[in-house]
């Protein structure tokens, strides 16, 4: 995994994948565009060593913040960020519980469940699957599918304000994208679509997207995003909870 704070050209010998979830594996959709985004998490495929380079200035972004890896724990000016289901770090966390965390095994890479039994470090400019993937399986395989991301989910956040929860999320490049379907859980395990948002359908530049469910559940709420093409073939963002005072 490899996260940098600014775009860059992918060196000649390896190959770059973004990362979805989809159950009960994930699935590695290569880059095609030549270059890393700035703050996305990746999965980088290559032997040998290999410089990374780009030019400009270091990229800031909303989803960079000052922040505790998980709630068991907490981390000084652990600077870290979350797109799509990846994680990303600058400074050296304890990968969080429940997240995934990249591991080889004779030759077999795969991403295994962080416990508070088994809870690896993650170096500068590393990542690992955040928290709030709909599954506890212990090792989630990789696949790699050579064919075009269709869309590059960024950041999706969900907050209460004022007895209802707000949603926002980005894509930075779409390609086929009929819309989102924003789902809600009592549970985080049986969920039910409460909202839909039609998509730009093929863009390459970033998007802001918005909704709001003004009739949240009592306590908690788990939302995701189920992202649909227009084939229908669709795919899931990392789950979401809110906890609401009525």
């Amino acid at each position: 995994m490899l996260v940098l704070p600014f775009e860059s050209s992918i060196p000649t010998g390896i190959k770059v994948y973004n990362l979805e979830f989809a159950d009960p594996k994930i699935i590695g959709k290569i880059i095609t565009t030549s270059k890393i985004p700035a703050n996305t998490p990746v999965l980088v495929n290559g032997v040998g060593t290999f410089t990374f380079e780009g030019a400009g200035a270091i990229a800031s972004s909303s989803n960079l913040r000052t922040a505790t890896a998980n709630e068991d724990m907490t981390v000084s000016a652990a600077r870290n960020l979350q797109v799509g289901i990846t994680g990303g770090v600058y400074i050296g966390i304890k990968a969080p519980i429940g997240s995934y965390y990249l591991t080889t095994n004779n030759g077999t890479f795969s991403f295994n469940r962080v416990t508070s039994a088994s809870q690896p470090s993650v170096s500068s400019f590393d990542g690992y699957l955040a928290p709030g993937l709909a599954t506890a399986a212990p090792t989630l395989e990789i696949t790699l599918d050579e064919t075009a991301l269709p869309v590059r989910l960024g950041v999706f956040s969900a907050k209460s304000v004022k007895n209802a929860v707000y949603w926002e999320w980005i894509t930075y490049s779409e390609q086929n994208n009929a819309g989102f379907d924003v789902e809600r859980s009592a549970d985080a395990k049986k969920f039910e679509k409460i909202a839909s948002v039609k998509g730009y359908g093929n863009s390459n530049s970033e998007n802001r997207y918005t909704s709001t469910d003004l009739f949240p559940l009592k306590s908690t709420s788990y939302y995701r995003l189920k992202q649909v093409d227009l084939d229908g073939t669709y795919m899931y963002s990392s789950i979401r909870s809110v906890k609401t005072e009525m």
